[in-house]
């Protein structure tokens, strides 16, 4: 049961582009009393807040994209539209934000944080943490990779430009002013990626494929057709008529105008792509773990870092997960042996159940009401769920949640794919991207009060580690049809140690092949070794080439959550209550791990 949940924070192309680009401007606070009620500690909290509005307004210069996909009113923020679309891909960029990113930090540490709330202090301590990572990733661009399969410019700009929301006919047309952006964007990447190789860093044969294979899907190619159709034509019309005061005249001009760009820019930018990756994927070569490039194995501590949130070591990361994988193989067979007929029921039991003809929206408003006895209950949610257009599937994305703008809460969106085939895979994605995962826990936040400045820090590693502990508890809540009353329990157990094992062991491969540099061969042998077959090594080696620390950002952030209410219900024993701790844990907001502990600790 290999699959992959994605969510986009905002989309792709910002976390593609603005990975080292945060804050740019900074706010220094004066020197402020020790006295808590004196009017120069107020003066500093508001200095800090101020700071913050500051980082947050500054972060969308030369962003277009990135500001309509988080603020649906931006003018309410005194932010005007940029006129680019992105931040150009250069090769002196990185330095450029390093250079910002440390005068935000020094700012940043003249504020006194003994000054602050105990909420500002959190939002201190996670921000600065935060610019300490962003800052040493700034040291290793030859490891940016723009153009990948999973969460490169050529499979995320098609996402990016159809689900790009008209409010006003002024955004109809910053959008037709991004289009027109989006091949000399394309071309930028492709030299980045050009250089890349030149230098000895650049993507595999079998990466060049891969992105070949999402364009085709993007143009409608396959071995016997290529569709006239496509998807940022076929969607635009839809988005247009969502704005009632334009005229039919105005409004067939802007299909009009939509369409030329499209078939005379948009389709001609991603073919030349193709064309240049196929050139480029002659001299291309074999496929490495991070750990083989000099600097590698420090970018990949720094990496992991980063998109865990963790700060356990690499050694500490694969003993634990080496070790957790030795114990959900004793679970499996203890319940095997503890229900010799199991394993088969709960084969059976992932394609049938006593609720087959549920739609996703009966799903999500099952789970809604079945985890209101251990989740806090939130005010009503607005939501859409549908299928990943034809035109945006692959194989490695199973769902992924759309972030609602951050003044606009009620735009949530969740998209499902191909691969949730049955009722119980279904039921789980939405778990995972629903209730009581992604749209629970950002609406959760977003009522708490989240300041905007974590809609422009990419805190994935929380994120995921939330959503993944959220599935794996909703396993409890699936109804198991004609074996649910018997085998419930025995059925939960056997699906919680699933879907962990394919995380475990694909989050061990990642940590073999780019933390101890196990080549191919070395991989097959440790996947045959657990009873799967030579493809599935194959698939799983070449994805944590393509996106490391991918599986990790899920997994590690899941393990973490677990240790935290273990220790929870280590000191409460009996009394623990899940919605009790879930509470807790929720209201202290985004912070790195170790943080967290500590906090959840202080409470218990």
């Amino acid at each position: 049961m290999y699959r992959k949940s994605h969510t986009n924070n905002r989309l792709p192309l910002i976390l593609l582009l603005s990975t080292l680009l945060l804050l740019l401007c900074g706010l220094s606070a004066c020197s402020l009393s020790t006295n808590v009620d004196s009017p120069k500690v107020k003066a500093s909290q508001q200095a800090f807040e101020e700071f913050l509005h500051d980082q947050f307004c500054s972060s969308f210069e030369n962003e277009l994209i990135n500001l309509h996909y988080t603020l649906k009113n931006p003018e309410a923020y005194g932010i005007e539209n940029p006129e680019k679309a992105s931040s150009d891909i250069t090769h002196d960029y990185p330095d450029q934000m390093k250079s910002s990113l440390t005068e935000t930090q020094k700012s940043l540490r003249q504020i006194k944080k003994g000054h602050l709330t105990e909420e500002q202090q959190r939002i201190y301590r996670t921000l600065d943490q935060y610019l300490e990572q962003q800052i040493g990733l700034c040291d290793y661009p030859e490891f940016l990779n723009l153009l990948s399969y999973g969460t490169g410019l050529s499979s995320n700009l098609p996402l990016t430009l159809a689900e790009y929301t008209f409010y006003t006919e002024e955004d109809i047309k910053d959008y037709l002013s991004i289009l027109s952006q989006i091949p000399k964007l394309l071309t930028q990447a492709f030299h980045w990626e050009q250089n890349q190789m030149e230098a000895g860093y650049g993507m595999a044969d079998f990466e060049i494929e891969h992105t070949i294979e999402q364009i085709d899907t993007f143009l409608g190619i396959s071995d016997t057709n290529h569709l006239p159709s496509n998807l940022l034509i076929d969607t635009f019309e839809d988005r247009l008529h969502s704005l009632e005061n334009l005229s039919n005249d105005q409004k067939n001009s802007y299909i009009q105008n939509n369409k030329e760009l499209i078939t005379n820019l948009i389709i001609p930018a991603f073919e030349k792509l193709k064309e240049n990756l196929t050139e480029l994927k002659k001299t291309a070569p074999e496929g490495k773990g991070l750990c083989n490039y000099e600097g590698g194995l420090d970018y990949y501590k720094l990496l992991l870092s980063s998109k865990t949130l963790s700060d356990r070591s690499l050694s500490t990361m694969i003993h634990s997960l080496e070790k957790r994988l030795d114990t959900l193989t004793d679970r499996i067979a203890n319940q095997v042996m503890k229900t010799p007929e199991i394993y088969d029921i709960f084969l059976t039991a992932m394609e049938n159940n006593q609720l087959p003809d549920q739609t996703p929206e009966e799903m999500l408003l099952y789970l809604e009401e079945k985890i209101s006895k251990d989740y806090p209950k939130l005010s009503d949610i607005t939501y859409r769920v549908e299928p990943i257009p034809k035109a945006l599937e692959n194989d490695t994305t199973a769902a992924y949640y759309l972030i609602p703008p951050y003044d606009s809460p009620e735009e949530n969106r969740i998209y499902y794919g191909k691969a949730s085939t049955d009722n119980c895979s279904l039921f789980m994605t939405l778990s995972h991207e629903g209730y009581p995962g992604h749209l629970y826990h950002q609406n959760y936040l977003l009522e708490l009060g989240m300041h905007p400045i974590f809609y422009v820090m990419d805190m994935t590693g929380y994120k995921e580690g939330w959503a993944f502990y959220a599935e794996i508890d909703a396993a409890d809540y699936y109804d198991y049809g004609e074996y649910e009353e018997k085998y419930h329990d025995g059925l939960v157990e056997m699906y919680r140690c699933n879907l962990e094992y394919s995380y475990c062991v694909s989050s061990l491969i990642d940590l073999y092949i780019n933390g101890k540099g196990y080549n191919r061969e070395q991989i097959t042998s440790f996947i045959t070794s657990l009873g799967m077959d030579e493809e599935t090594a194959s698939s799983l080696y070449e994805y944590a080439i393509e996106e490391p620390g991918t599986y990790l950002q899920y997994y590690i952030g899941y393990l973490e959550i677990l240790e935290i209410r273990q220790d929870a219900e280590d000191k409460i024993g009996d009394n623990f209550d899940k919605k009790t701790f879930h509470r807790a844990f929720l209201d202290l907001g985004p912070c790195f791990y170790a943080d967290l502990a500590k906090y959840m600790a202080e409470k218990y």
